[in-house]
């Protein structure tokens, strides 16, 4: 990072023998909300034994990474200089255009309909450096402390304790064979209804396909009755629908089902 950019942020802290009542740190209250991460040591664990396998931690197997892959492709880049400082360089903070537009292409071409049925451009897509950095985004964009956020029991555990870092009440449903359970759900919406809540109700987090850590996959009725029952209590706010496809594409066999935005009366999973 350029210098001129660097903000540093320096502690001092005095000998305990010298300062017998030291100062407390003064912490956000999202900060002290937040609390440590149980992928943290499940990570750890599997990094510090390589003969474990754990279905906890995510990690991808070795023998899979694309090494000699990416290393040809950062050979190729940085053995052109002008191409080289540019990947170098800073860029806006959408990410780079031609690779916003390249995803934009992918994703066209997964849904199988063109981008304005969707009304979406390249100036709708942010690149992030992962799944989580978005999801913390969005969050930290929709999220007030005490706002409600519905999802699936079990659920992404990682994203569930960002919501309560930023102060989301995270209330779930169950699910089965096809997912999360809509018809909980709408049951979930009718009493916080009638509760006088369903105004703290931001949005319902789904992991539409190979759900972690079911492994489920939202099946497409489902989905068309999920936006069915969120627009019928869409009254005086829009409730949204924060989809995680993450793991869309991890397929054996079969092209992708169309997300559950895109999902058409047609279509079948």
């Amino acid at each position: 990072m350029p210098a001129s950019n660097a903000v540093a942020l320096h502690v001092s802290t005095m000998d305990k023998a010298h300062e017998p009542n030291p100062l407390p740190l003064s912490l956000s209250a999202k900060a002290k909300r937040t609390q440590e991460a149980p992928i943290t040591a499940l990570i750890a664990a599997a990094v510090a034994d390589p003969n474990l396998i754990s279905f906890a931690a995510g990690l991808v197997d070795p023998l899979t990474l694309p090494v000699d892959e990416c290393a040809a492709i950062t050979q190729k880049i940085f053995a052109d200089r002008p191409r080289a400082q540019t990947a170098l360089q800073y860029d806006t903070t959408l990410g780079l255009r031609p690779l916003r537009h390249q995803l934009l292409a992918h994703l066209e071409k997964i849904e199988g309909k063109p981008a304005s049925s969707m009304s979406l451009t390249a100036d709708d897509i942010v690149l992030t450096t992962g799944s989580q950095q978005t999801l913390y985004l969005v969050g930290d964009s929709l999220i007030d402390p005490g706002d409600i956020v519905i999802a699936a029991n079990p659920s992404y555990f990682v994203f569930t304790g960002t919501l309560q870092s930023l102060g989301a009440q995270v209330i779930t449903v169950p699910t089965d064979d096809d997912g999360m359970d809509v018809e909980q759900l709408g049951q979930v919406l009718h009493h916080l209804d009638q509760s006088r809540l369903l105004p703290k109700v931001n949005f319902i987090y789904t992991t539409t396909f190979f759900d972690n850590p079911t492994g489920l996959t939202l099946s497409l009725l489902r989905r068309k009755r999920m936006l069915e029952i969120v627009q019928k209590f869409s009254r005086s706010h829009r409730i949204l629908i924060l989809e995680d496809a993450a793991y869309r594409e991890l397929r054996f066999n079969g092209a992708p089902p169309p997300s559950a935005l895109a999902s058409t009366p047609h279509q079948d999973l």
